[in-house]
């Protein structure tokens, strides 16, 4: 059975993304944090819809 040779190690993606918002992190208050996350996760959401539109058209 041939191996086959990876393009994209998504593994090494997570660690990181995880790793930048660990830093990006590191100084906040517990408040700061979750405002942190809730303004990340709606950029996301803004982006996916976006993304979606323009597949649509």
């Amino acid at each position: 059975m041939a191996t086959k040779v990876k393009s994209y190690d998504a593994v090494a993606e997570v660690r990181k993304v995880r790793d930048r918002l660990a830093e990006e992190m590191a100084d906040m208050t517990p408040e700061e944090k979750i405002v942190f996350i809730r303004r990340e996760a709606e950029e996301a959401r803004q982006e996916r819809a976006e993304r979606r539109r323009q597949r649509q058209r």
